[in-house]
């Protein structure tokens, strides 16, 4: 009979020995058809949201619907799937699909960018020959179009990081749309509810542990106040100027 044993020579082996180990039965949250669900599902709002936005003004999330939709999607196809569609791949879904249904409004496709054809010397009150752009409407090109729309994905990807330690990780704020979908998601798939009263706790200790730091540093700033007033205070005593006393 023979026992394995780590070999202490080896700090790589102890490492990977040591190292926790996803479970198998897991399924993948990143996945192909949770992505192309999200692009079907996503272009269908879209096309709503701009036919609603130009109408309107404003567009809707679609979170909710992406959700239901998506697994409804999913809920059809589910005797010839080899794997069920888990909740993680729903989550990707209705997010994959959010994204692309606020692209009207966040690309400007129902305000700014129609306004622009409407533009003229009349109505924006320039004389004619001081603008170029006075004397007609301002048409962008189908190129044009797709190269803000990738420019301003682009943007959003590198801005929601920071926003999101900011937000959700530091302030721990409440989102009304996102608590509720991540209420339906649950429901759908069947899931327990959440034990809150841990993460309360890690919350309570957290926010005292901020609180300690920003008592500090109030603490810190008000010595820093008092020894500037003190030295401003010395030197004013010493020098040799005087106010002038108004009668």
């Amino acid at each position: 009979m023979t026992e394995t044993t780590s070999n202490p020579r080896n700090p790589k082996a102890a490492q990977l020995q040591s190292k926790p180990q996803a479970p198998e039965d897991e399924p993948p949250e990143l996945t192909a058809r949770a992505l192309g669900g999200g692009v079907i599902v996503g272009g269908i709002l879209c096309f709503s949201n701009m036919y609603f936005g130009l109408q309107t003004g404003w567009v809707t999330m679609g979170s909710l619907q992406s959700a239901l939709l998506g697994f409804g999607m999913f809920k059809a196809m589910g005797p010839y799937l080899t794997v069920p569609f888990s909740a993680k791949e729903n989550m990707v879904l209705q997010t994959t699909a959010v994204a692309a249904a606020t692209m009207p409004l966040c690309g400007g496709f129902v305000g700014i960018i129609p306004a622009f054809r409407l533009l003229s010397s009349d109505d924006d009150g320039i004389d004619e020959g001081v603008s170029v752009n006075s004397s007609g409407p301002i048409e962008l090109s189908a190129m044009a179009l797709f190269g803000w729309s990738l420019a301003l994905g682009f943007f959003g990807v590198f801005m929601a990081p920071p926003l999101r330690r900011q937000t959700i990780l530091r302030e721990k704020l409440p989102f009304p749309s996102g608590t509720a979908t991540a209420e339906i998601i649950r429901q759908l798939h069947g899931l327990p509810r959440e034990d809150r009263s841990s993460n309360k706790k890690d919350d309570d200790n957290n926010n005292q542990h901020q609180h300690g730091e920003e008592s500090n540093e109030v603490e810190l700033v008000n010595e820093m106040t008092q020894l500037v007033r003190t030295d401003v205070r010395t030197n004013v005593e010493d020098s040799s100027f005087h106010p002038v006393e108004l009668p």
